[in-house]
């Protein structure tokens, strides 16, 4: 199931972007286990991420990415990480609630949910 989702988002990065208000803003998103805690700068052609707390503090990428709105207030933004890992964020603009998934060069996955905070 977790690799059905993660293809059927790849059709959605190819679909033309038509705009949404999460773009050029700064988040701080916390896991629902309250585990991983991340700065978040998500650009019109970047995804920016920073470990507050959690597995990854202290790491920090900035990668190329791709976006499209799937539906009113939903929206979903795609990137390749540094270390082979492509990664996927679903983004409810209305509730400011994130679902994210990744896997990895060695096919290892990971599926987290949580909520966002903008922070500017």
């Amino acid at each position: 199931m977790k690799y059905f989702i993660l293809v059927l988002l790849s059709v959605f990065m190819n679909v033309a972007f038509a705009g949404s208000n999460f773009l050029d803003k700064h988040y701080k998103s916390l896991s629902t286990d309250g585990k991983q805690v991340y700065d978040l700068v998500i650009t019109s052609n970047t995804m920016g991420w920073r470990g507050i707390e959690g597995s990854e503090k202290g790491l920090a990428e900035t990668n190329p990415s791709h976006y499209t709105s799937i539906s009113d207030g939903i929206d979903v933004i795609q990137w390749q990480g540094k270390m082979g890992s492509f990664n996927t964020l679903v983004i409810n603009n209305k509730n400011l609630k994130y679902v994210y998934s990744a896997i990895d060069k060695n096919k290892v996955t990971t599926l987290e949910e949580g909520k966002l905070e903008v922070v500017s």
